[in-house]
C-alpha cells in the first residue's frame, strides 16, 4: 500500500464512523449499476391498468395489466396474486428471447420466452423489480422499476 492509499483508507473509515452514507443513496448506487446494459432502451409504460388506480374501495380486486413499448417491440404483463405474485408476460411481434426478472435487493430470475414470446414468473415476491427482455435477434429493451 502506497500512503495515498493508506490516508485514503484511513478517511474513509473515519468518514464512515462520523456520516455513514444514507441507506437511500446505497439503493440509488445499486441501481444506477444496473444501467450497465446502456445497449437496451429503456420501455415507455403506455398503459396501466390497476384495481388501486381505477378507484376500487378495499384490496386488490383484480390483476394488473401493464404495457410497455420501446421501438417496434411491445411488451404485456399481467401481475396478479397477494403477497406471492405471478407475472405472465407476452412480447408484441411474438418471438423467442430471454427474460430477467430483478429486484432492487439484487435477486434476478431468468427465464425463456417461447416462440410466441409468451413468458411466466411465479411466487414473485412483493418488491420493486423490472424486467429486461433480450430478444434472439433484435435490440435488448428494459422496464423503469417497478412497485409490486
Amino acid at each position: 500500500m502506497t500512503r495515498d492509499d493508506e490516508l485514503e483508507a484511513r478517511l474513509s473509515r473515519a468518514l464512515d464512523a462520523t456520516d455513514p452514507i444514507p441507506a437511500h443513496v446505497m439503493e440509488a448506487a445499486r441501481l444506477a449499476i444496473g444501467w450497465r446494459t446502456i445497449d437496451a432502451e429503456l420501455a415507455e409504460l403506455l398503459h396501466d391498468e390497476s384495481p388501486e388506480l381505477a378507484g376500487v374501495r378495499g384490496e386488490s380486486s383484480g390483476p394488473r395489466h401493464l404495457t410497455f413499448a420501446a421501438g417496434d417491440v411491445e411488451l404485456e404483463l399481467m401481475v396478479g396474486g397477494d403477497g406471492a405474485a405471478r407475472i405472465d408476460g407476452q412480447l408484441v411481434p411474438p418471438a423467442p428471447a430471454t427474460i430477467l426478472l430483478q429486484a432492487t435487493d439484487g435477486t434476478r430470475e431468468e427465464i425463456r420466452a417461447d416462440a410466441l414470446g409468451r413468458f411466466a414468473f411465479v411466487a414473485v415476491a412483493a418488491r420493486r423489480i423490472r424486467v429486461a427482455v433480450r430478444p434472439d435477434a433484435g435490440t435488448a429493451i428494459v422496464t423503469p422499476w417497478l412497485a409490486l
